[in-house]
């Protein structure tokens, strides 16, 4: 009795065994050509144009590998204030910080969205200078390089600007306009109507005031 029940745990286990190899050849085949990517604080809000051609893998792959060049390319997609604060002072602090400084020294790219900023969901509701000193840190993230990926959705830009004919582009859905959002409005229009609660950034204002873009507020 206890010899059949031994054999047929033998033959369940070479059968698990087998699939397993099986499932495991599959999606190394699927995965084959594909660049590794490293995402830092979770997976569910990256555009699809960030993945395509790309496999997904989590912080505690880095914790295990320990080796950023592993990785094409880094997203950050959610942050703490503390973490934010860290980077932009060039400290290691947790796992998630070190992995960006590391893939800042040893030039992997590195991308973040701009939802993934903890503070920018209470742009206009509590102190200005606060707010600044954060966005502060924002800036000195996209001085060492890191791009910051902006949902087209929340600016409607209008036409394309022509030579001599004055173009107002009104801008919804978005409390805060940065650096490289003015950038591209600049090149879509010389007047900008914003709500009165939407920041502008001293960077992105730099930006307009050098295109000669009017900024209203309404």
């Amino acid at each position: 009795m206890h010899e059949s029940m031994d054999e047929l745990v033998r033959l369940v286990t070479e059968r698990v065994m087998a699939a397993l190899n099986t499932e495991n050849k599959l999606t190394e085949a699927q995965n084959e050509g594909k660049k590794k990517c490293l995402v830092l604080g979770g997976m569910e809000d990256i555009p699809e144009t960030l993945k395509q051609d790309m496999i997904l893998f989590d912080v505690t792959d880095y914790e295990t590998v320990q080796n950023i060049l592993r990785y094409s390319r880094v997203i950050i997609s959610k942050l703490t204030l503390r973490q934010l604060a860290d980077i932009a002072a060039g400290r290691p602090g947790d796992s998630l910080c070190c992995a960006v400084c590391q893939a800042l020294l040893q030039g992997v790219d590195v991308v973040m969205l701009e939802t993934a900023a903890p503070h920018r969901a209470h742009a206009g509701k509590g102190s200005t200078a606060f707010y600044r000193m954060l966005e502060g840190y924002m800036n000195s993230l996209q001085v060492f390089g890191i791009k910051l990926i902006v949902k087209e959705s929340a600016l409607n830009y209008g036409p394309e600007k022509k030579q001599g004919e004055p173009v107002r582009c009104e801008v919804n859905g978005t409390k805060l306009i940065t650096e490289e959002m003015a950038e591209r409005l600049a090149k879509k229009a010389q007047e900008i109507v914003v709500p009165a609660s939407t920041i502008i950034t001293p960077a992105a204002m730099d930006v307009l005031k050098e295109a000669r873009i009017t900024v209203i507020r309404r």
